[in-house]
């Protein structure tokens, strides 16, 4: 039973970590389409740019999320071997990802991407698989 627990604990920690590490590439990706490129031309275009990105509360909580999802993830490699856990992690990584883009950047959805992801679902179901 207790072992139980610790593998729905390690597991549940490598998804709130990378879906935490997603969210941070989401609003950092949704706020530079919202304010443009960076100019890097000058320090002070660097520092306007800065300012005018860091602007919005969303960015701060997406710093708190950068932060936050590594912890998870170390707390996760505790009670987790490495070779199962980074293979789901980088997979998660990808699948969250995804979703965001294509559920709130609204990125085109290509047959190529659905097919790499179903390689991906196919490669972990072999590597799991006894």
């Amino acid at each position: 039973m207790v072992l139980q627990r610790e593998l729905l604990l390690g597991w549940g920690f490598v998804f709130i970590a990378a879906f935490l590490d997603c969210f941070t590439l989401y609003v950092v990706k949704w706020r530079a389409n919202a304010v443009g490129k960076l100019d890097l031309e000058s320090i002070q275009q660097v520092k306007e740019y800065i300012t005018v990105f860091a602007a919005h509360p969303l960015v701060w909580v997406a710093v708190l999320t950068f932060c936050m999802g590594p912890m998870f993830g170390y707390v996760a490699l505790t009670r987790l071997e490495l070779t199962a856990a980074y293979p789901v992690s980088i997979t998660l990584h990808i699948i969250f990802t995804f979703l965001f883009g294509i559920a709130l950047l609204n990125e085109p959805l290509t047959p190529n991407k659905c097919l790499g992801l179903l390689v991906m679902a196919a490669g972990l179901y072999f590597f799991f698989k006894q």
